[in-house]
């Protein structure tokens, strides 16, 4: 019975603590989107493509934009299909404990890359963010974007993980929690 004690505490927590992004969908042009989308998310999407924007010349208005909208929305899309809970630890445990599927840092870094990809922007670069690299317990993925060809340190990072799917973004230098590195870089 004692054994059962942790199961059962995360179980009764997950029907608590759930996570829902009402209006995150998939549009019919298969683009990320929220009809409820507050005020606050409208704004980030702003914020992130004026960063974006301003990270060098060479990035188009339409490719900061697409990425902008998706990294917000889609997180939200991801938070409800993983059927989120918070805190992201505790999703984690349930993740690693196979009561859900995914959730994990590195299934919201590949299912972004993914989507990145489909968009395909030409005047942005898209990497797999890495800290803590291979530390059991530590180690964490994210989504970062640079302009084309230019370092992975000039780019930025975003991390639905860290706040159950409430895109966290930053400098990938400014971020005060992680050190990050390019995963393919040897």
């Amino acid at each position: 019975m004692y054994k059962l004690f942790p199961v059962l505490l995360a179980l009764l927590l997950t029907s608590c603590i759930s996570v829902s992004y009402p209006g995150a969908t998939i549009n019919t042009a298969g683009r990320a989107t929220n009809t409820e989308a507050s005020q606050y998310e409208r704004q980030k999407i702003i914020k992130i493509r004026t960063a974006l924007l301003g990270m060098d010349p060479s990035v188009t208005y339409k490719d900061a934009d697409a990425i902008a909208n998706m990294v917000v929305y889609y997180s939200q899309v991801l938070a409800n299909r993983y059927k989120l809970i918070t805190p992201p630890l505790l999703h984690n445990i349930m993740v690693n404990t196979g009561f859900k599927p995914r959730g994990l840092c590195r299934d919201w870094t590949e299912d972004l890359i993914k989507r990145s990809w489909e968009i395909n922007p030409e005047s942005l670069d898209i990497y797999w963010g890495v800290a803590s690299r291979g530390s059991t317990m530590h180690e964490h993925s994210s989504l970062v974007i640079t302009a084309k060809r230019k370092p992975f340190s000039t780019g930025y990072i975003f991390d639905p993980w860290r706040n159950s799917g409430n895109l966290f973004w930053v400098k990938v230098t400014e971020d005060p929690e992680y050190q990050w590195e390019d995963l393919n870089a040897k």
